[in-house]
Order: structure tokens, then C-alpha cells, then sequence
């Protein structure tokens, strides 16, 4: 994959923050579109820890195995971008969040959605489905032609979730 393999992905990684914000709106939850770079070393660890609630048994039974170091250098990388839900009555918790890259492979110019994280006590309640909508959106808007994700074989359920969207 690469970053700036075409104009469209070039433009796209140029794009602040409140640009892709810009024109989306959600209902139950607030919404903030982040760089990496932008993020507080709290909002950092807030979503590091649901990231490794939801997918630390899963990295560790995998061929991957788990490695917090090289995990939080992919997570927040220069380029990473991050959807943020919070509950509306509690802007202090993070409800669930997507992290996203503009990329280019094979071809094509891309949203390359890397994690989407529901806290459990979360899940269940159709923010998984407004994230992946946001990315389309979002993927629309800055002329992506793919949305593109990988999920492990042992997460059923996120792969039951992904082929019930389409």
C-alpha cells in the first residue's frame, strides 16, 4: 500500500481533520474526526485500552502474536485518522472509534479502515454500522474508490458483521 500513490490519495492525506468532519452528523453520540497527531496522550490511552480489551486474546492466538510497541506505532502513525463516538452524556468516554488511512494498492485510491473499537458495554447498539457509514461518506467524499479492511478468521463476529453490511 502506499500513501501517495495517486492524486486522489495525495489530496485526501492533505485534508485536515475538521474538513472530513464537515457535512456528517449522528444522532445518540458526538463525533470528532482526529489526526494522530492531534490526539491527548489520554484520548491515546483511552482508545489503546479498548483496542486491547476487544483484540488481545485475538493478536495473542494469532500468527501475529501480540506486540503493544509495533500495534500503537501502526495505530498512531502520521497518517492514521480517527473517528471518535462519545455518549452524549458522558464526553469523557469513548463509546467507539474507527481508525482510518487514505491509501493507494493495486490500482486503486482507497479508505483503509485499520480498527473499529466498540467499548463493550457499547456494542450492540448500531455504532459499529454509523462508523462504517461515516467512512463511507467520507471515502465518498474524497473520491476513494474502495473501502478496504482485514479481519481475523477467529472473529466471527466481526466477520458475521462485515458480510451483513455488504
Amino acid at each position: 500500500m502506499s500513501a501517495t500513490g495517486s492524486e486522489a490519495v495525495r489530496l485526501a492525506n492533505q485534508v485536515s481533520a475538521s474538513a472530513l468532519e464537515s457535512n456528517l452528523s449522528v444522532k445518540d453520540v458526538s463525533l470528532n474526526i482526529s489526526l494522530a497527531s492531534d490526539l491527548s496522550v489520554k484520548s491515546q490511552q483511552m482508545l489503546w485500552d479498548i483496542f486491547e480489551q476487544n483484540m488481545y486474546y485475538l493478536y495473542v492466538d494469532s500468527s501475529f502474536g501480540w506486540s503493544p510497541h509495533e500495534k500503537k506505532a501502526e495505530l498512531f502513525h502520521p497518517l492514521s485518522r480517527f473517528v471518535i463516538l462519545y455518549p452524549e452524556d458522558n464526553s469523557e468516554a469513548i463509546a467507539g472509534y474507527t481508525m482510518f488511512r487514505f491509501e493507494y494498492e493495486d490500482g486503486f485510491d482507497l479508505l483503509y479502515c485499520y480498527e473499529l473499537q466498540i467499548q463493550r458495554s457499547y456494542q450492540m447498539r448500531g455504532l459499529g454500522r454509523l462508523l462504517m457509514e461515516i467512512l463511507s461518506c467520507i471515502g465518498e467524499k474524497w473520491q476513494m474508490q474502495k473501502i478496504m479492511l482485514t479481519v481475523f478468521k477467529a472473529n466471527k463476529s466481526a466477520s458475521q458483521f462485515y458480510q451483513n453490511l455488504g
